[in-house]
C-alpha cells in the first residue's frame, strides 16, 4: 500500500447504512481489510505460481506477471468466494424478510463489490 492513500479523506456525507453510526463505521473498516486481504491473495497466488514454474523471481517479475483465461477465472472465482465467505454475517442479515432501506442500499453495495472483485 502506498503512503500516498493515508492523507486522502473522501468528500461529502457518507452513506449510512445502519441504524448505528459505529457499526458504519465498523462496516467500512472491515471492508478496508477485506480489499486489503483480497491483494494479498492475489499476490500470494501469483508468487506460488511463478515458484511453480522458476526457481528465483524477483518483485518486478511479479508485477509483471500476466495470466492465460483459465488462472483469471480460477482467481476471480477464488475471491468472490473469499467476500461471500467474509461478508456471509452480512448478506444473512440482509436477506432477512424485514430488512429496511438501508440494507438494501448496503445490499446493493455489497453486489457491487462481489461483480467487480475480479477489477
Amino acid at each position: 500500500m502506498s503512503d500516498e492513500r493515508i492523507g486522502r479523506v473522501a468528500k461529502g456525507k457518507r452513506p449510512q447504512y445502519f441504524h448505528d453510526p459505529a457499526t458504519d463505521k465498523l462496516m467500512a473498516i472491515v471492508l478496508s481489510l477485506v480489499g486489503e486481504l483480497a491483494v494479498t491473495r492475489d499476490r500470494l497466488d501469483a508468487l506460488e505460481r511463478l515458484l511453480e514454474s522458476q526457481s528465483t523471481i524477483g518483485r518486478d517479475e511479479l508485477d509483471k506477471l500476466t495470466f492465460d483465461s483459465e488462472a483469471t477465472e480460477e482467481r476471480d472465482r477464488d475471491r468472490s468466494d473469499y467476500i461471500r465467505r467474509v461478508m456471509r454475517v452480512v448478506t444473512m442479515e440482509l436477506e432477512r424478510p424485514d430488512a429496511d432501506g438501508a440494507t438494501a442500499a448496503f445490499s446493493e453495495q455489497l453486489n457491487t463489490l462481489l461483480r467487480d472483485a475480479g477489477d
